[in-house]
């Protein structure tokens, strides 16, 4: 049961992070009518890999055990749901930008999978 707490809750922190992060931009960044700027993409960009980096530290200080399988499985749910979007970019999007937000995400889980389990490390030998 904590195993799948540790990923729900490492889910949602991702999703909730990138939706209010998505929205701020929109609301900073994008033009009156609704274009995407260089600015929101950038914010965008740098929101969903922070917001990555969180959900990998959270679901490994969450996991009862064997934490950096549960930041592979954090990963695995990046991809399966990058799979429907990385298709078609939205518009105003530049072709690229949809495939590059799941290699970010997944960089960001490995990064905060990694600093959550040094830290971990650190409180059981203290």
């Amino acid at each position: 049961m904590r195993t799948v707490m540790a990923l729900l809750v490492g889910a949602a922190s991702l999703i909730g992070v990138v939706v209010v992060g998505t929205i701020a931009a929109t609301v900073l960044l994008a033009t009156p009518e609704g274009e995407v700027t260089t600015a929101y993409l950038a914010a965008n960009l740098g929101v969903s890999f922070l917001a990555a980096a969180g959900a990998g530290y959270v679901t490994v200080q969450l996991a009862p055990s064997r934490p950096m399988i549960h930041a592979a499985g954090l990963a695995a749910l990046i991809v399966v749901l990058s799979i429907g979007s990385g298709s078609q970019p939205a518009p105003g999007q530049p072709s690229w930008y949809p495939l590059l937000m799941p290699l970010l995400g997944l960089a960001g889980v490995a990064i905060g999978a990694v600093m959550s389990e040094r830290r971990r490390r650190a409180r059981r030998d203290a």
